[in-house]
């Protein structure tokens, strides 16, 4: 079944708050090795029961979430929906 288009996509900011979560554990457990982007991606994932896949397709804008999922990683991040995904004009919508 083909999609209805939607006059609406999401962004997101997930990169930057992954990598300010980067630098929030390399400075709460100093002398350890900060996490990579992946190892973080693959925590995130199995936090929100999704493949990493998914995870990365999200940070790079080339999938919207699911409702749950959203709600997830922000849980993970601790912060709010808004503060992650934003709701913009979809210029393909006609």
């Amino acid at each position: 079944m083909a999609r209805i288009p939607l006059p609406y996509k999401t962004e997101n900011n997930l990169t930057e708050l992954l990598i300010m979560e980067q630098a929030r554990r390399a400075t709460v457990t100093r002398g350890t090795a900060r996490p990579s982007l992946k190892e973080l991606e693959e925590e995130l994932a199995t936090y929100c029961n999704v493949t990493q896949d998914t995870i990365n397709l999200l940070r790079r804008n080339k999938h919207q979430p699911s409702l749950p999922v959203a709600i997830k990683v922000c849980e993970y991040l601790q912060v709010q929906v808004d503060e992650v995904f934003k709701l913009i004009v979809n210029p393909d919508f006609k």
